[in-house]
């Protein structure tokens, strides 16, 4: 009896783990289940392992004509530049990963989903965005090609905010590298090639990655899932680490706004300066004008916070002076507060 009880623990697991989704009601199966995934070692994820060698594998081969351009760099350059690579995988990986632990169904797949799409997609993203930048296929990387290849792998992790508990491991894959591809080719054949705009703030990634996300919400279909029908928003600790993730995204944002900009140049400094502001804006006005019931206080303090760093994106290196970017900061910090509340 024990040994068959264990087996049918076994499979359900594999089938939870393969699906992504959770079909039970009670949290606390749920834990018992991830304490199981985490000690039998026998959990199934279909293909998604011998997809996951093959395709860095095939990654592996796409780089090896690559090398490293540091010629027309500087040490000082070189060391300011490292910041902003460091800084923006922080955002990336702690900020976003841990922005999407308060759905308690689903935090810890959130956090090692996002962690997969930047391992995986910013690999991606460096070659696609190569090139179509360089148009060989011998490209040549500096550290900067980081922070601009980070934004299509941004677009991705907002992308997945709305997909968390419904995709698999397998499908997480291949949106990633669908999603990036199709970022540049919007950036770069559309934006750029088209229209004539050349545009590297952050609106036109979180544009992007909002419409895309919808598209792919769509195609995912409603969740059939028992927890997410019945709210998935968990207690205190969830929404702890959650405002953590919030907090890491809000002290790293400064440095992706202006990242993509020369280093050290006044438009950089402009950026960057002009974020801060507008981050401290909307944080102050979404505390103080959120009146809707405490069980969605979290979400619309922690969201509106970064609303002034997504609106100043579009003119961050423009001569704002700090009224001007609070300013902006605090009108995104109330427009982002009513969104919630309706």
């Amino acid at each position: 009896m024990g040994g068959a009880s264990g087996r049918e623990d076994s499979v359900r697991t594999a089938q939870v783990f393969d699906s992504g989704l959770r079909s039970n009601d009670n949290f606390l199966e749920d834990s018992k289940l991830d304490a199981l995934a985490m000690t039998s070692g026998r959990i199934s994820t279909g293909a998604f392992g011998p997809t996951a060698v093959l395709l860095q594998a095939m990654l592996i081969l796409a780089f090896w004509p690559s090398d490293y351009d540091f010629a027309a760099q500087t040490v000082f350059s070189s060391t300011i530049e490292f910041g902003f690579v460091e800084s923006v995988l922080t955002l990336l990986i702690v900020g976003m990963g841990f922005t999407y632990a308060y759905l308690k169904a689903y935090g810890l797949s959130a956090i090692g989903f996002a962690f997969l799409q930047v391992a995986l997609g910013l690999q991606w993203a460096l070659l696609v965005n190569g090139w179509m930048q360089q148009h060989t296929v011998e490209l040549s990387f500096c550290m900067k090609d980081f922070v601009l290849a980070s934004a299509g792998v941004f677009a991705c992790l907002i992308t997945f905010g709305v997909l968390v508990g419904k995709t698999s491991p397998m499908q997480t894959l291949m949106l990633t590298l669908f999603e990036v591809a199709c970022y540049f080719a919007n950036k770069d054949l559309f934006l750029e090639g088209l229209l004539d705009v050349h545009d590297n703030s952050t609106i036109s990634v979180f544009v992007f990655a909002a419409y895309f996300g919808l598209a792919a919400s769509i195609v995912y279909g409603p969740s059939h899932d028992a927890v997410a029908l019945a709210g998935v928003v968990g207690g205190y600790h969830t929404e702890l680490f959650s405002f953590l993730g919030v907090l890491f995204v809000w002290l790293n944002f400064p440095n992706f706004v202006g990242g993509s900009l020369a280093v050290g140049s006044a438009e950089q400094k402009l950026a960057i300066i002009n974020c801060v502001f507008a981050l401290l804006g909307s944080s102050v006005v979404s505390f103080a004008i959120t009146t809707i019931p405490m069980h969605r206080l979290f979400t619309s303090v922690a969201f509106a916070s970064l609303a002034g760093g997504v609106a100043i994106g579009g003119v961050a290196n423009f001569e704002l002076k700090p009224g001007g970017a609070v300013l902006i900061g605090g009108i995104a910090g109330c427009i982002a507060c009513w969104c919630f509340k309706s």
